[in-house]
């Protein structure tokens, strides 16, 4: 680019000085001529200045086009091609006002189809790319990341009934961790893949459920933790969205929670210390019996034996102590068989208390389609 500087070093050498073409723009080659042609200098200088600036602003001309297809521009204009700021109108009624590089949306600009669809953001090469906002005739409203056109990155995406959804996006589609709410309260907050929750996610319901767990094309799947809004819980695995496999129901006031299973793990050990203390007393009184040596303590242990005869012979049952078997008395909470007793919320062969995964009466109501979860919307982005 020549500048005013170069025309001064010019006219000092005295030279005759010829620039070079406009490249194509049609103007005509610069000659400043010589200063011998009977000019004072300083008029040879202002009227090559005014020539070296007439072409620089020419570099980019701004235009008005109307081609054979009715497409239109105003805007600027380079080497055949719109370049810098301009606006183009297509014959369809879509139309891009904006920054132009080499013919090519590129820099800043908004872009608006003939459905009502637009786009304000930022371009390059032609592609949405970086930062935009599109917005749909429907009133579905998309602010963040773009890359070569689609969603990608992190972004908010409004929709017309109310729900939104934000977090990241991979090719289109809701991938990563993002959170999506719905127009009547709930939420799903954690995983995403391919547009579906997957991974490790909470769920809320409006009503006050709540599933904490893994997650598979958008249905509980895997280890997970639901529990109801009257604090009944179910603890164990699911499968397409149902309780399948090895688990354990809580009933209401009997969660799974740090405070009951401290509770639950103290009150085994004061069992297992009972049972303990009671076996070495038994064991500590037989070999105190047979110890004693010689007549008299085999007379000792006759008597004993005599005494523990007519004791059982009248009829009492004993008072509850630990008996012979070491198991302990009806009231102590737990059946002979070791399972829990009938309000502890497992059955006696040990699964989830409800035996059809389907089954969701009662308290156990779990998220099965009579009290569908709002669809998911991301993917169809």
């Amino acid at each position: 680019r020549r500048t005013w500087a170069g025309a001064m070093a010019s006219a000092s050498a005295a030279q005759p000085v010829r620039a070079a073409s406009t490249g194509g723009m049609g103007g005509a080659a610069l000659d400043p001529g010589s200063p011998a042609r009977g000019d004072s200098g300083s008029s040879f200088l202002a009227e090559y200045r005014e020539q070296v600036e007439a072409q620089d602003a020419g570099a980019v001309e701004v235009v008005r086009k109307r081609f054979m297809n009715d497409d239109q521009y105003v805007g600027g204009w380079k080497n055949g091609k719109p370049s810098g700021s301009g606006r183009y109108v297509w014959a369809d009624g879509s139309s891009y006002e904006g920054e132009w590089l080499h013919g090519l949306k590129h820099g800043r600009g908004r872009y608006a189809w003939g459905s009502g669809a637009t786009y304000d953001g930022e371009w390059m090469d032609g592609c949405m790319q970086g930062v935009g906002t599109h917005t749909s005739p429907d009133g579905t409203r998309y602010e963040g990341s773009w890359v070569k056109d689609v969603k990608h990155g992190l972004g908010r995406k409004d929709y017309p009934n109310g729900d939104t959804f934000e977090g990241l996006w991979r090719n289109g589609m809701s991938d990563g961790p993002g959170r999506y709410q719905w127009a009547d309260g709930s939420e799903y907050s954690g995983e995403w893949h391919a547009g579906e929750m997957s991974g490790h996610g909470t769920f809320v319901w409006a009503n006050g459920d709540r599933y904490d767990g893994e997650w598979r094309d958008s249905h509980e799947h895997g280890h997970g933790i639901f529990t109801w809004a009257d604090t009944s819980v179910y603890d164990g695995e699911w499968r397409d969205g149902v309780k399948h496999g090895r688990g354990i129901f809580y009933p209401a006031g009997v969660g799974p929670n740090k405070a009951q299973r401290s509770k639950d793990a103290n009150r085994a050990k004061r069992l297992a210390k009972g049972r303990s203390v009671a076996a070495a007393a038994g064991s500590a009184r037989g070999q105190a019996a047979g110890g004693a040596g010689g007549a008299e303590g085999q007379q000792q242990q006759q008597e004993q034996q005599q005494q523990r005869r007519r004791r059982r012979q009248g009829g009492g049952g004993g008072s509850g102590d630990a008996d012979g078997s070491g198991g302990m008395t009806s009231d102590g909470g737990v059946r002979s068989d070791g399972s829990a007793t009938s309000d502890g919320g497992v059955t006696s062969d040990g699964g989830a208390a409800s035996t059809d995964d389907d089954d969701d009466a009662g308290a156990g109501a779990g998220p099965t389609s009579s009290r569908a979860r709002p669809a998911p919307r991301p993917s169809d982005a």
